[in-house]
């Protein structure tokens, strides 16, 4: 199927000057760095929000997902972006621009129509993905790095120019919590992980640095439709740890239900073949039986 995508030329040692990945694994390259009595960076985890998800195949014409998501914990790129344009980084040779990502771990899902697939998780600021989420110029630039990356971490070698951005659906599967380094807290410690980086020398242009994921707990649930004084899609979720509303964050969509409790580490994101009514819904929660009940009227009800 053809595309109307329009790509961006973009040198390989830009792109490699320009890539700060966030590793899940341990590097031995990047192990070297340090000796055993330097300290242990601290870190913390995360619960990132989805962006928008991409669909391509490798070499070997397997499907694979992107989900392109965002946090506030991942650092800003340090170049001023207020005014920056795509081509300014191109154009210019801006060699100090950076873009902090953590790269999740591949997991395995089933698309659309059951076949299993390969997706992986990417991160990164949540103000520099508003900027690029409505310009093509930097969301095809800020792709092309994300390619490299995954080449350089997994040794994917995705075919960019058969990337379909999905237009139904913000990500594959459930997006895993990240496990990234915590800056406020290592400033506090006296920490500096640009200070430590600068021992390497002569060492790759990418920058590595550690991190990890692990799954959300997905609570158990139950929906059904049913006629009060219209048509209603009644959800029941159970939360069997949570002790009040105030831990739960409620997100509804045309035909999406989203439910997050970052202390519990509950998250649940689902799509359901019927048109909601966001803004007339409502939801309780019971806390003798842990329950969530979300009434949801439905479109021509």
């Amino acid at each position: 199927m053809p595309s109307n995508s329009i790509f961006l030329e973009v040198d390989s040692s830009i792109k490699e000057n320009q890539l700060k990945l966030v590793d899940n694994e341990s590097n031995e390259n990047f192990q070297k760095l340090f000796s055993e009595n330097d300290p242990e960076f601290p870190s913390k985890y995360i619960q990132p929000y989805p962006g928008f998800c991409i669909k391509t195949k490798d070499t070997l014409g397997d499907k694979f997902f992107l989900n392109i998501c965002h946090s506030d914990a991942i650092p800003i790129p340090p170049t001023d972006i207020t005014n920056l344009r795509a081509e300014d980084v191109l154009e210019k040779d801006i060699t100090e621009f950076r873009v902090p990502m953590s790269i999740g771990a591949l997991h395995h899902e089933k698309d659309t129509k059951g076949i299993e697939c390969r997706a992986c998780d990417v991160v990164i600021n949540s103000i520099f993905f508003k900027k690029i989420q409505y310009d093509t110029d930097w969301k095809n630039f800020i792709l092309t790095i994300v390619f490299e990356a995954l080449k350089e971490k997994y040794q994917i070698d995705c075919l960019e120019q058969d990337k379909i951005i999905l237009s139904n659906r913000k990500h594959l599967g459930t997006i895993q919590k990240h496990k990234i380094q915590d800056r406020e807290m290592a400033n506090k410690m006296g920490l500096s992980y640009e200070n430590l980086n600068k021992l390497k020398e002569n060492g790759p242009k990418i920058e590595m640095m550690s991190s990890s994921t692990y799954e959300a707990k997905v609570p158990t649930y139950r929906l059904y439709k049913k006629k009060c004084k219209q048509s209603c899609l009644i959800g029941e979720f159970m939360f069997p740890d949570v002790i009040s509303a105030d831990e739960l964050k409620l997100d509804l969509g045309e035909d999406r239900i989203i439910i997050e409790c970052e202390q519990k580490n509950y998250l649940l994101d689902i799509f359901v073949p019927v048109i909601l009514r966001p803004n007339t819904s409502c939801s309780v929660f019971d806390k003798a039986t842990k329950v969530l009940t979300v009434t949801m009227p439905l479109v021509g009800g």
